[in-house]
C-alpha cells in the first residue's frame, strides 16, 4: 500500500474499514466479483459467482458496488483492487471463478456470434460485445493462461468483429496465430482460427497464413465453409483469378443450404458487386433490390446497411444522385448504430464523392467544402488505409483535393491510396486512385504519363474480366488524352468504347467529366465539316 499516492492510501484505509463491517457472505461475494472487468450484469454475477439479487442490493446499499440505470453493476477501481487482493489469497477459488467466468462469456459470445451471422438481434449483440469487451478480453487471457486453448480460440473468433471495429486487426492477428498450433487436432476450431487470421490479414494488408478454405472444407461445418468462402471470394475477385466463378457457385450452394435469409441477402450483395464489376448495372440493381427485400424483414442489420451502401454506388454510377444520397445516409445510420466503424467511414467517403459529382457552375466552392468535411469525418471514424479492406470502398480525399487545385497534396494522397489498396487486395480502390493520378497527369499536361496510366487500367480490367466502372472512366481519360494530343481518330475510338460500356453499366458521366467528351464531339464535327 506504501506505493500508492497519499490520498489513495487514506481512501484505502477507509475501504478496508468498510470491508471489515461487511458480513462474511458480503465479503465472499465482493471478493468473487473481482473476477469481472468493466462491470457485470446480474445474470453474469448469478452464473459466475452465485450471487443473489439480495447479495448485490446489500453491496449497493453499503456503496461497495454501484448500479446504473440499465441495471449494470460496477466497482470503484480502488474497491476492485481491494477485492482482487482478497480473492488472490485463495488461489483455488480464484482459478475456479476464472474458469466459470471464461465459460460464461464463451457461451454468451458463441450465441452472439451465430445470431449475428444469421442477422438476428445484431444491434443488441453489437452493444453487448462492446459493453462486455473488457470481460471477453479477460476471459481470453485467463483461458490462454490456463492452456485452455480451445476456449481461447473460440473467444478470439467471437471477438473478431469487435476487434476490427476498434481498428485492432493488425494488433490481434498475432494472438490468433499463436493459438493455431494448439488446436490442430480440433478441425472446426482450427478452421475458425484460420478464417479469422485470413480476414485479419486482409484487413491489415498482410499475407494470410495457411489455407482457411481447405481447413473449413475438411471440418465439414456449414458455417465454417460459408465464412471461409466469404473471405476468400473477395480476395479472389479483386485479383481477377479464374477460380472466382467456381467459388461463387460454391458460396451460393453453401448459402442456400443454410436456408436463412441473412446469408442469402449477403450473397446477393456480393453477386451484385461482381456483376457490376463485370459491367452489368441492371443485373446488379436487381440483385440489390432482392437482397434489400430480404434484409428489410430483419430490421437494422449489417446486411441491410451493406446493401444500401452498394445500391447508393449503383445509383451514383447511373446519375441518380438524390437516390444515392438517401442510400448512403441510410447505410451510414445503420453502420453507426451497429458500431461498424470501417463501413461508416466508407459511407462518409461515398458522400464526399457524391458531393464532388454534384459540382457545377455556381455551387463549386460550397460543394467542395462539404465534400472535404465528409473526408475529415471519414478519417475521424476510421483510418483511410484500414477502410480499404471494406468491399467497394474508394477513398475520396485525393479527388476532392484535386478539385480544390491542391495538386501536390492530391498526388501524395493518391499514391498512398494505391499502396494501401494493393496491401488490402482492393483492386477497385487501387484503380480509382490510379485514375486520380491519371487526371493529375492531364492537369500537368504530361500526356505520356496519363496515357500510360489509363491504358494500364483498361488492359487490367480486360484481363481480369472485371472492374468495368474503373475501365469506363479510364476510357474517357484516354479519349481526353488523345484529344489533347490532337489524335482525333483515337479519341473517338476510345469515346465509342466508353459509350458502349457505359450503356451496359447504365452509367452517366458527372458534369466535370462531360466537358472533354462534348469537346471531342464538337471537334469531330468541325473536322468532318472541314473534310467535306
Amino acid at each position: 500500500m506504501s506505493d500508492l499516492p497519499e490520498r489513495h492510501q487514506s481512501m484505502r484505509l477507509v475501504l478496508e474499514q468498510s470491508w471489515e463491517r461487511l458480513t462474511p457472505r458480503e465479503q465472499e461475494v465482493l471478493a468473487a466479483l473481482a473476477v469481472f472487468h468493466g462491470g457485470f450484469t446480474f445474470a453474469a454475477a448469478a452464473a459466475v459467482v452465485g450471487a443473489t439479487l439480495q447479495d448485490l442490493q446489500g453491496l449497493v446499499d453499503t456503496s461497495m458496488i454501484r448500479v446504473d440505470v440499465t441495471g449494470r453493476f460496477s466497482q470503484h477501481p480502488l474497491i476492485a483492487q481491494l477485492s482482487r487482493q482478497y480473492l488472490s489469497e485463495n488461489l483455488v477459488a480464484q482459478r475456479t471463478l476464472e474458469e466459470k467466468h471464461a465459460a460464461f462469456f464463451l457461451k454468451q459470445s458463441n450465441t452472439g456470434f451465430y445470431e449475428q451471422l444469421d442477422g438476428q438481434r445484431q444491434m443488441e449483440w453489437q452493444d453487448w460485445f462492446h459493453s462486455e469487451y473488457p470481460n471477453l478480453a479477460a476471459a481470453l487471457d485467463s483461458a490462454t493462461a490456463r492452456a485452455d486453448y480451445l476456449s481461447a480460440m473460440y473467444l478470439a473468433r467471437n471477438l473478431h468483429r469487435e476487434w476490427n471495429n476498434r481498428g485492432l486487426a493488425a494488433v490481434k492477428l498475432p494472438t490468433i496465430l499463436s493459438l493455431l498450433p494448439y488446436v490442430k487436432e480440433e478441425p472446426a476450431a482450427h478452421a475458425w482460427g484460420l478464417i479469422t487470421a485470413e480476414a485479419f490479414a486482409m484487413y491489415s494488408g498482410t499475407q494470410p497464413v495457411g489455407d482457411a478454405l481447405a481447413a473449413a472444407r475438411a471440418a465439414g461445418d456449414e458455417y465454417n465453409i460459408m465464412c471461409a468462402l466469404y473471405v476468400r471470394e473477395f480476395a479472389v475477385q479483386q485479383r481477377g483469378d479464374a477460380e472466382h466463378a467456381a467459388l461463387m457457385d460454391e458460396l451460393y450452394a453453401a448459402v442456400v443450404k443454410t436456408g436463412r435469409p441473412a446469408p442469402l441477402a449477403t450473397m446477393l450483395r456480393r453477386r451484385a458487386s461482381v456483376v457490376l464489376a463485370k459491367g452489368d448495372g441492371a443485373a446488379a440493381q436487381n440483385d440489390l433490390e432482392s437482397g434489400l427485400f430480404l434484409a428489410k424483414q430483419m430490421g437494422a442489420t449489417f446486411n441491410r446497411a451493406d446493401l444500401h451502401l452498394l445500391m447508393g454506388q449503383v445509383h451514383t454510377l447511373r446519375g441518380q444522385l438524390d437516390a444515392a444520397e438517401q442510400c448512403f445516409h441510410a447505410a451510414l445510420h445503420m453502420f453507426t448504430t451497429l458500431g461498424y466503424r470501417p463501413h461508416a467511414s466508407t459511407c462518409f467517403n461515398a458522400l464526399a464523392l457524391l458531393q464532388l459529382l454534384q459540382v457545377s457552375p455556381g455551387y463549386r466552392s460550397s460543394a467542395l467544402q462539404v465534400a472535404l468535411d465528409y473526408c475529415d469525418r471519414a478519417d475521424e471514424t476510421f483510418s483511410s488505409e484500414g477502410r480499404l479492406a471494406v468491399r467497394d470502398n474508394v477513398n475520396a480525399r485525393g479527388f476532392v483535393l484535386s478539385a480544390l487545385n491542391r495538386l501536390p497534396e492530391a498526388q501524395e494522397c493518391f499514391e498512398r491510396d494505391v499502396q494501401a489498396a494493393r496491401n488490402s487486395g482492393n483492386r477497385q480502390g487501387e484503380h480509382m486512385a490510379r485514375l486520380g493520378l491519371g487526371h493529375l497527369a492531364l492537369r500537368r499536361r504530361d500526356w505520356s504519363a496519363a496515357q500510360t496510366i489509363f491504358a494500364a487500367i483498361v488492359a487490367e480490367a480486360d484481363a481480369a474480366d472485371g472492374h468495368r466502372p474503373a475501365c469506363w472512366l479510364a476510357l474517357h481519360g484516354l479519349a481526353d488524352t488523345h484529344l489533347r494530343l490532337g489524335h482525333q481518330h483515337r479519341a473517338q475510338t476510345h469515346w465509342d468504347e466508353a459509350q458502349r460500356l457505359g450503356q451496359r453499366l447504365g452509367a452517366v458521366l458527372p458534369y466535370f467529366l462531360t466537358l472533354p467528351a462534348r469537346r471531342s464531339q464538337r471537334q469531330q464535327l468541325e473536322a468532318a465539316k472541314t473534310h467535306i
